[in-house]
Order: C-alpha cells, then structure tokens, then sequence
C-alpha cells in the first residue's frame, strides 16, 4: 500500500481487511503483475433511499508509479 500512496502499517491493512471483510458490501481488488501487488480499488456497494437501485462508491485507486499508463487503473474500474 505504501508503494500505491497509502501511507501504513502491516498491522493496519490486516485490521482493515479484517474490516472490509465483515461488510458483505465493501470490496476490495487488487492488479497483480509477476506476483507483485500493482494496483488497487476499493468501494462499496449502497442503495438509494428514493429509489430502487444501487450505486458503487469508490474509496481508493491507486496504481504503483512503475506500472501506470500500462491501462491497470482503467481495468480496476471497469471491473467494479
């Protein structure tokens, strides 16, 4: 995460992920190249009160520097 700009602990992404998986509408995906985490988005899935439909929030993207304008960002959002 430090390498994709987040600033953290190893300690902070376990209770985090932790976190995330006690809420069946937060997701987390993550780009992989060589084994190497490269990318990442977050977001969460939430309904309208006036109306019956849902919509994602995206909480976090981030691409490692060495792997960006190789189109990993725009292949996280079109997987969300």
């Amino acid at each position: 995460m430090i390498k994709l700009g987040y600033p953290t602990t190893e300690e902070l992404i376990k209770t985090r992920l932790e976190h995330y998986s006690t809420y069946p509408n937060k997701h987390l995906y993550v780009a992989v190249s060589d084994n190497i985490v490269v990318g990442v988005v977050c977001f969460t899935i939430n309904s309208y009160f006036h109306r019956d439909s849902k919509f994602a929030r995206i909480t976090a993207l981030a691409v490692d520097k060495k792997y960006r304008n190789k189109k990993i960002g725009q292949a996280l959002l079109n997987y969300v």
